[in-house]
């Protein structure tokens, strides 16, 4: 038994690696299988180069388009509506606008809403008082106007809206108004 298996290992590896008579060529590899295609490195980087430029401008095209598409819609939430305020009910209503603002603003934020009634009585009397003592029926009928038709991605820009209100209706900033602003 011993026998058979050397005389059957010994036919095994000749049947596999192979006993020729050294006469018998060496299978031949295509060479298309070495073939590497030659890559011109600067052509290749100038390429990428102007790929990301393109990338880059067209990023830059829509960034533009989406700023100019905002501000048309923050200009067109602050102006005056049809129905102008007298100062008092303006005012009166400024912080019915904030208080929806902000309920709108906090509406999935629990705890935002907590801070916002923690401090909302307070918050809209001073606003209230504030508006009556220094702002003008324009700027405060356009104020009202801002807030309650703020679009969703306005909604934390409170002051802003405000601000552009009294940019656009307001009297120019005095001297006083700069030092103290």
């Amino acid at each position: 038994m011993d026998r058979f298996v050397r005389s059957s290992t010994l036919v095994l590896f000749t049947v596999l690696f192979g006993c020729d008579d050294g006469k018998a060529e060496p299978a031949a590899v295509p060479s298309a299988a070495f073939d590497v295609p030659v890559v011109d490195q600067k052509a290749a980087a100038k390429g990428l180069q102007q790929k990301k430029k393109e990338a880059d401008a067209k990023s830059e095209e829509i960034a533009v388009a989406a700023q100019k598409e905002f501000d048309a819609r923050f200009d067109k939430v602050t102006t005056l509506p049809a129905e102008k305020l007298p100062l008092g009910r303006a005012c009166d209503e400024l912080g019915d606008a904030m208080d929806g603002l902000m309920g709108r603003l906090y509406e999935d934020d629990a705890a935002g809403a907590q801070s916002w009634t923690d401090k909302r009585d307070d918050s809209l009397k001073h606003l209230r008082k504030v508006c009556r003592k220094h702002s003008e029926a324009d700027v405060a009928t356009c104020q009202v106007h801002a807030l309650r038709n703020a679009h969703d991605d306005m909604l934390a820009m409170s002051k802003e809206l405000m601000d552009r209100c009294r940019e656009k209706y307001g009297p120019p900033p005095t001297a006083d108004d700069e030092k103290s602003g």
